[in-house]
């Protein structure tokens, strides 16, 4: 059975592609591209509204959230970071 696609989940699938797409033009790292993407898809998948909708303080929660190491921190904020700029 095809899997059916819901207006966010392609909102979603759009928004990674433009993403990958925009970071390839600047010639990021393979590796931090994938990173990038999939802390992004993390997000937000866990916002679960329309990316016209989203705000800093969304971000700002999810970051919260999300505690790691400082790496790990830095990592998500700079992810974070490039999204919102894209």
């Amino acid at each position: 059975m095809e899997e059916q696609h819901t207006p966010l989940h392609n909102e979603l699938e759009k928004v990674l592609n433009e993403l990958t797409a925009w970071m390839k033009g600047k010639s990021y790292s393979q590796g931090t591209i994938e990173t990038n993407v999939t802390v992004v898809k993390a997000f937000l998948l866990y916002v679960n509204k329309p990316l016209a909708s989203i705000t800093g303080e969304n971000a700002t929660f999810f970051l919260n959230k999300n505690k790691g190491s400082l790496s790990t921190q830095q990592q998500m904020t700079t992810a974070m970071n490039t999204f919102f700029k894209v």
